[in-house]
């Protein structure tokens, strides 16, 4: 038995009017395109972390996302911790002085910053970012009543690393993808082979 014959008979079997099977696999290939789609659609991109330092100062930078200016307010985005050579622990933008604070994210990299952060809850001692087109200065402030009152421990050079890696497509997608390609076919082929015996009635 042919493969097309072999077709028609198994479209006959699951369906008493060819029509029917050849409409069903049509169906099924619109259905299998959406999800293939779906499957080619941008994911969305996780929140990226960068290690700091400077001047013996080291810390991490969680929750900023890529391609975007990082407003940084207290909340759980743009959350700055320090983990050696100064006061341990997190830092907000919430003390004396704290205004707008943020990091600019190109390209999965910190491409500039703006802000003074704050010990919480202590804000005697205060972390300054000052980074324009990926190259600038971390600063170290201590002893601060207020802004004005600051003593300068240091300020020079500053690097970022990136801590996380941006989402990336994983290979499962693309075997999903490559596995509804081969099942596309299987129903294209059966579609012809209906579409050829319309006129055929089968034997009983």
């Amino acid at each position: 038995m042919d493969t097309c014959t072999s077709c028609v008979r198994n479209l006959w079997i699951h369906s008493d009017n060819p029509m029917k099977s050849q409409a069903f696999a049509g169906s099924a290939l619109v259905a299998l395109g959406v999800a293939t789609g779906s499957l080619l659609a941008p994911q969305a991109a996780s929140a990226l972390d960068f290690n700091f330092s400077f001047g013996g100062v080291t810390g991490l930078i969680q929750n900023l996302v890529d391609n975007q200016d990082n407003l940084c307010d207290g909340s759980d985005a743009c959350v700055v911790s320090v983990s050696a050579g100064a006061p341990i622990g997190v830092y907000s933008v919430n003390g004396p002085g704290g205004g707008p604070s943020g990091f600019s994210v190109a390209g999965g990299l910190i491409d500039a910053t703006n802000g003074l952060f704050f010990l919480s809850p202590d804000p005697s001692v205060v972390i300054e970012f000052e980074v324009f087109q990926g190259s600038g200065n971390g600063g170290l402030l201590t002893s601060c009543g207020d802004l004005n009152g600051c003593s300068l421990d240091y300020f020079g050079p500053v690097s970022f690393t990136p801590a996380s890696p941006s989402s990336v497509p994983g290979p499962l997608p693309l075997f999903g993808v490559a596995a509804a390609f081969g099942f596309s076919r299987k129903l294209r082929n059966r579609i012809k082979c209906s579409a050829n015996a319309l006129s055929i009635t089968p034997s009983a």
